[in-house]
């Protein structure tokens, strides 16, 4: 399925081109980044350095994700990687919010990533009852 967007950027353009290149770097460095904390030391220096190049690169990938679905024509495909991406990042954030966090209270920052999560996953569901995309509605969910 295919939404005709406002305004579009050609996949040529430098703009795009770029973001992608940085989407793909991000997103391969924190693949391997990932793999440190799960499998070495939990709680040493290592496991808090590489799981803070994780952590950072995740944003990264989530911000070019989002950036690629405003400024390329949306398509059913791109719609359902940028909320992987979104929750993804979401999910990744929050675990090092939490392990930084001294208190059981939330702070505002955690509540508003919360509500924005939740809002992306209601809407993955929603669309995927809409388009009868199982994928859809089971990543949302």
């Amino acid at each position: 399925m295919y939404f005709a967007p406002f305004f579009a950027l050609p996949t040529t353009s430098l703009f795009i081109r770029s973001a992608l290149g940085v989407h793909i770097a991000a997103g391969t460095i924190a693949l391997l980044a990932g793999l440190v904390p799960m499998l070495g030391r939990k709680g040493g220096a290592l496991h808090v350095r590489v799981g803070r190049v994780y952590t950072y690169c995740m944003v990264a990938v989530a911000a070019t994700a989002v950036l690629l679905c405003v400024f390329q024509p949306l398509t059913q495909g791109r719609l359902f990687l940028t909320g992987v991406a979104v929750l993804s990042f979401y999910l990744s954030f929050t675990g090092w919010r939490a392990a930084r966090r001294h208190s059981s209270v939330l702070q505002v920052a955690d509540l508003a990533l919360g509500a924005g999560s939740s809002v992306v996953g209601l809407s993955m569901i929603v669309v995927g009852v809409w388009l009868q995309a199982v994928l859809f509605a089971f990543f949302g969910g």
